[in-house]
């Protein structure tokens, strides 16, 4: 039989977390697993919980949390014989939705059932990883501000995106190949997976099976712009947006002017100014459908 260890964050999302425990025991196949429940007491638990699970030998593990939960745990567990599951109860649930993982618990414990799985890239910049997105300008700043608020969710997150909109100080990009430069950015980003959130789709050319990231450059909007943006995201593709630059490759060698950065909607701050990402094809397993 398989054990399936579930790593709960207590913090993220809005609640629904809470009913998790019995809707485990309810619906996670017996026949074919046991299980055990450990939650997150701060930030870097789950990673230091992955890798004791990577010790134990454990078989699955289940992320009950947010991108950035998500995203702790795959950075230990590339390349490790673990496959791991998510049952999201974040805000925005990006990387999830780009796998078609159910919002809804008990199908996410279901699909845990089917053990379907799939292997998918994983990205790095500089000493990090990432699984969905690493950014850099305004996404970066909103999940800097974000970190701080104490009531999470969806709307929280919307009012402080535009309430920060009309004195962002735009950033500069230049490409360390080429030489090329870009000016009054609104924020540079990289993609894994193809959407920051809530079905905002930034990068919907981005797969995580593909071998390739994907650099999204944009430029900054006027209010009436930035409506037209989350539009094309959401309803359309953003790609054919004048004020956005889409560029496809295992790796990128950039320079920014600017120190805000986030990883998975996980914010920190640059210590240098120069960035290097590269792609790690095919090296996670997750159940998938």
């Amino acid at each position: 039989m398989k054990h399936v260890r579930f790593i709960i964050n207590p913090i993220s999302g809005v609640g629904k977390k809470n009913k998790l425990p019995g809707l485990i025991e309810e619906h996670l196949d017996k026949t074919l697993f046991t299980y055990d429940i450990v939650y997150t007491e701060i930030r870097g638990h789950a990673a230091e919980i992955a890798r004791a699970s990577i010790e134990e030998q454990i078989a699955i593990l289940v992320i009950v949390g947010g991108d950035g939960s998500i995203s702790e745990t795959a950075a230990v567990l590339v390349g490790s014989n673990i496959t791991l599951a998510i049952i999201p109860c974040g805000s925005g649930n990006g990387i999830a939705r780009h796998f078609n993982i159910p919002l809804d618990l008990k199908k996410a414990i279901q699909l845990i059932n089917s053990q379907s799985t799939i292997t998918i890239d994983i990205g790095t910049m500089n000493d990090r990883t990432f699984t969905g997105f690493c950014g850099f300008g305004y996404d970066a700043l909103i999940a800097h501000r974000f970190d701080n608020v104490s009531k999470r969710g969806f709307w929280s997150y919307a009012k402080l995106v535009l309430k920060q909109l009309k004195n962002f100080n735009p950033i500069e990009v230049e490409c360390l190949e080429s030489g090329k430069k870009w000016e009054n950015i609104f924020f540079c980003s990289v993609a894994n997976t193809s959407q920051f959130g809530s079905n905002f789709r930034m990068s919907p050319g981005s797969f995580a099976t593909d071998g390739k990231l994907e650099l999204i450059i944009v430029k900054k909007p006027s209010f009436f712009q930035f409506a037209g943006l989350l539009y094309k995201s959401y309803f359309g593709d953003v790609r054919k947006s004048k004020h956005t630059e889409t560029i496809s490759s295992a790796n990128f060698h950039f320079r920014l002017n600017t120190t805000l950065a986030h990883i998975d909607g996980d914010p920190f701050h640059l210590t240098t100014n120069t960035i290097k990402i590269d792609c790690i094809p095919k090296s996670l397993r997750i159940i998938a459908k």
